[in-house]
């Protein structure tokens, strides 16, 4: 079965159905056709987190918890057949401490060992990619924070959200 991104918020047994999400895939037979994106759901003792992965994530266990627990699991981990996961080793360690079962998975086995390479690189360095628009980031911050929000879900610390907030005026 097929599942969307839409899943349930405290996912820790089952999954929650959902409509197949027509995106780009990411890992078929062509990356670079646009073919439906198919999401499982597999046990976390399946995965395999890459020995060599170059981000040193442990230091961010919590804040990803946290996420998991106000968003849900709401990007899948992308993973080869074999259970080497291709990007997703921080969701991962959040869903282990929170005892998930199983998590949402982009089966991933349509790139060469060198394309998954390269992906592991350019997926977490495209996040340097752009730049915040600081006037925009400041209404958001304003506008949440006036929704009584928890502003640490923000994945922003708490000195740079009093700066963007204190900007504004």
């Amino acid at each position: 079965m097929l599942y969307g991104y839409s899943v349930c918020r405290y996912n820790r047994a089952e999954a929650c159905p959902a409509s197949p999400i027509n995106l780009a895939s990411q890992c078929g037979e062509n990356p670079t056709s646009f073919a439906r994106l198919r999401v499982e759901y597999w046990p976390v003792e399946r995965l395999e987190p890459y020995e060599r992965n170059p981000r040193k994530n442990d230091k961010a266990v919590e804040q990803i918890r946290a996420s998991i627990r106000e968003f849900g699991f709401a990007v899948p981990i992308l993973a080869k057949s074999d259970g080497e996961i291709v990007d997703g080793h921080l969701r991962l360690k959040g869903a282990i401490a929170e005892r998930m079962r199983e998590v949402p998975v982009v089966p991933c086995d349509g790139w060469t060992d060198a394309q998954v390479k390269a992906f592991r690189l350019m997926v977490n360095r495209s996040v340097n990619w752009a730049e915040w628009d600081l006037e925009a980031l400041a209404v958001e911050f304003g506008e949440l924070k006036a929704l009584d929000f928890d502003l640490s879900l923000t994945g922003f610390d708490p000195r740079e959200i009093d700066a963007f907030t204190r900007s504004r005026g």
